[in-house]
């Protein structure tokens, strides 16, 4: 097994915005590791870590990796007292080294050289993860808030004033790491660009991180085994005629998903980030923006709604469903 690669990859972003997506195309085409169920080590884990602490101790650092292993289906690689021991010699401690070594473990069984991990919300700990792993790369996905929104209600019955809370928090933070982070560290991929442009976007996300795909960009595809729980809704890898393509009626498909009063509110949540991130075109404009057209019934229930989860703003960032 040859010597892991210190540049870890991260992908981030609010929940249906083409993190799988994107994750299974490094992980299918690349050297880069990625399992299909996400780790979640920042999202569900790092806000724990006091019930654990002192880490160094083996015996808490047991009871971590037993749970961990058993919230992530991987005790056989990290549960064993074998593995304990050597995380608990060579990490003294650290959880950022702890779960390097979960992540190189889990590469090894693949025989890969470089490991990454995708999580919606990992967005929200881009500098940490950037300061505690100097060579790592981060990227975040960027979808249009409409569709994302469509996606969580007809996938996940999600409340839709909720999903556009954590849709737009999530957008304001990749929009801020877009304007501070480094170019080098940080890298943002809109799910329009994976749909409409897969060569050049997959071109621009591989030079990126650095790595040469073991296909030509061109015939990039997702091996089945990465498709992930329930497969990837995005992704036509069963019709032999359309293997390779990803289906572009995920751009329009909230149309047949929300009515135009609940895009209306989606507007008058999210027009700000919209606007800067580019999704105020012409369909936007014709559909949905006409808020003063709304009778004082339709505003009135607008207000009630978006009162009854203001308190939505505050827990967003805690972890995803």
């Amino acid at each position: 097994m040859s010597e892991i690669d210190q540049r870890p990859v991260f992908i981030g972003g609010t929940q249906r915005s083409g993190t799988s997506l994107l994750r299974a195309f490094v992980d299918s085409n690349t050297d880069v590791f990625f399992r299909n169920a996400e780790m979640k080590f920042y999202v569900r884990y790092y806000h724990r870590r006091n019930e654990f602490e002192p880490l160094h101790e083996r015996e808490n650092l047991r009871r971590f990796l037993e749970e961990y292993g058993r919230y992530r289906n991987v005790q056989e690689h990290i549960a064993t007292p074998d593995f304990i021991d050597r995380v608990s010699e060579a990490a003294k401690g650290s959880w950022e080294k702890v779960f390097v070594m979960i992540m190189e473990e889990l590469a090894s069984v693949e025989n890969r050289t470089r490991w990454g991990d995708k999580s919606p919300g990992m967005e929200f700990f881009s500098r940490q993860i950037l300061h505690e792993y100097p060579g790592a790369r981060f990227i975040s996905t960027v979808r249009d808030p409409k569709a994302v929104i469509a996606s969580s209600r007809k996938r996940y019955g999600r409340n839709i004033l909720r999903t556009a809370v954590r849709c737009g928090i999530s957008m304001r933070k990749i929009l801020h790491d877009y304007q501070t982070l480094p170019p080098d560290s940080f890298l943002v991929v809109f799910y329009e660009d994976l749909v409409l442009d897969l060569e050049n976007t997959m071109k621009r996300v591989f030079g990126f991180i650095g790595v040469e795909p073991h296909r030509p960009l061109d015939a990039l595809t997702i091996n089945p085994e990465k498709w992930g729980h329930g497969g990837i809704t995005s992704y036509a890898g069963k019709e032999k005629e359309s293997q390779g393509v990803v289906w572009q009626h995920a751009l329009s498909s909230y149309k047949s998903v929300l009515s135009l009063f609940q895009l209306r509110v989606v507007w008058m949540l999210l027009r700000k980030e919209m606007r800067i991130m580019g999704y105020d075109g012409e369909d936007v404009n014709e559909e949905i923006t006409k808020v003063d057209e709304l009778s004082d019934k339709e505003k009135a229930a607008i207000d009630d709604r978006i009162k009854e989860t203001a308190n939505e703003w505050d827990k967003v960032s805690e972890g995803d469903e």
